[in-house]
């Protein structure tokens, strides 16, 4: 059975973006404390959800790895979104 759990995951990145588009160029860090404790955690939370994303767009849109081999596209994909 595929999971179909893709789309609020795609919005949750979506909106992600947004926040660390407008941190990063908007809110400049002016100290390493809010470096620390605002960057780098939207940071992290960023880049984590973005790699759920794909994973979650890999489960519902590939193949079953145990009874089919990849094919070449899908080693692609997977090649650049690692």
């Amino acid at each position: 059975m595929k999971s179909t759990a893709s789309h609020p995951i795609a919005l949750t990145v979506s909106f992600l973006q947004t926040v660390y588009y407008n941190i990063k160029k908007w809110y400049r860090a002016q100290s390493w404390i809010e470096h620390i404790f605002v960057h780098i955690p939207f940071s992290l939370l960023y880049g984590w959800t973005t790699y759920v994303c794909y994973l979650a767009l890999f489960e519902a849109f590939g193949v079953d790895a145990l009874t089919e081999q990849a094919g070449v596209w899908t080693k692609i994909f997977v090649f650049f979104s690692m």
